[in-house]
């Protein structure tokens, strides 16, 4: 599965995915990680814009880039998606990462909201 992600987004994703699991489960989230990790440059431009206080001054201003996930990356991705959305957990960042990896939801959503 190709998904464009920001370096927030990505932020999210690493930071919502569960931190144990089975041996197949603790695989895909250590692989996961990997296929996310920020670069040194990236780690650059994000600090430049951090305040004393660790918030970040306006936007990053970082475009997307393209990410290639294995089966078993998007499956562990969705089914903390949608486990968060169903105990009404899913954070505002998050929902940009939803929809995303559920593009049809936003389209459900336009429908189901009166004009």
């Amino acid at each position: 599965m190709k998904v464009n992600l920001t370096i927030l987004e990505r932020v999210v994703i690493m930071n919502i995915l569960p931190q144990m699991g089975n041996v197949q489960s603790a695989r895909a989230i250590r692989n996961t990680k990997t296929i996310l990790k920020i670069t040194d440059e990236e780690k650059k431009v994000v600090e430049a814009k951090l305040t004393p206080q660790g918030t970040l001054q306006g936007e990053i201003g970082d475009p997307e880039k393209t990410f290639e996930f294995p089966h078993s990356s998007a499956k562990l991705i969705k089914d903390t998606l949608t486990d968060l959305d169903k105990k009404s957990q899913l954070s505002i960042d998050a929902v940009a990462v939803y929809d995303k990896f559920f593009p049809s939801s936003d389209k459900e959503e336009s429908a189901a909201t009166p004009a």
